[in-house]
């Protein structure tokens, strides 16, 4: 009969265990604690509501931006900046087919009474034979217009250059007879040897003039001018 107490007695603590409140179970385990060792339970909190703004602005849908096509390109709706770049014409003094030379005529001072070289500029299209061409447009005389401001030759007028060669530094000047007789006397003589060696001595290869005759050394022009040796400036 004892026994059958005590098995009632330990079934009954067996439901009591099992069927105690919950607030009591976790108490007893709030309780306990592992010895050496402190561990504090962390502190669930309720999750925060994001400001409305924010949720607005993420869930706001950005603009699609789409490459413009060659379709919505207007000529009008472009701006081209274009640069324009004159071009120089270019100058006939630079044409390297024109050369200028110097030619010397003489010009009368004092009433007439003194006689100066005066120097003019020609140009020339063709200058394959630079002193023959130089010398020749010396003996054609001056221009009207040069004449008018008192320029004048003393070349008479049917002297012809009959060649023209450079040697040593020394241009050799073969004349024809006419050129040896000058209507204007000895100083006339003079004027017109003055003349050639002036404009023949522009360039810088020559020196000095040898006067010819038809190809030959002669001692004077007319008037007793001397002209057997080489002349210079």
């Amino acid at each position: 009969m004892a026994v059958f107490f005590i098995f009632l007695l330990f079934m009954f603590l067996i439901v009591l265990y099992f069927f105690r409140p919950k607030d009591a179970l976790d108490e007893s385990a709030s309780q306990k604690k592992i010895p050496g060792i402190q561990m504090p339970w962390p502190e669930i909190l309720p999750p925060e509501n994001p400001p409305l703004e924010n949720i607005l602005e993420q869930e706001q849908p950005q603009p699609i931006v789409e490459p413009p096509s060659e379709q919505n390109l207007q000529p009008d709706s472009l701006t081209v900046s274009e640069t324009v770049v004159e071009e120089e014409m270019p100058q006939e003094e630079n044409n390297p087919q024109i050369r200028s030379r110097s030619i010397y005529f003489m010009h009368s001072e004092n009433n007439g009474d003194e006689i100066q070289p005066a120097k003019v500029i020609r140009n020339f299209d063709n200058f394959n034979s630079p002193l023959t061409d130089s010398i020749n447009v010396l003996l054609s005389g001056p221009t009207n217009e040069e004449a008018g401001r008192g320029i004048m030759s003393f070349i008479p007028k049917n002297s012809k250059l009959l060649s023209a060669r450079v040697t040593n530094n020394t241009a050799y000047l073969s004349f024809n007879e006419e050129f040896r007789y000058n209507t204007f006397g000895r100083e006339g003589c003079a004027a017109q040897i003055k003349q050639i060696v002036l404009t023949a001595t522009e360039f810088p290869t020559v020196e000095k003039v040898q006067f010819l005759i038809e190809g030959e050394i002669v001692n004077f022009l007319s008037e007793g001018v001397m002209i057997r040796d080489p002349i210079g400036r």
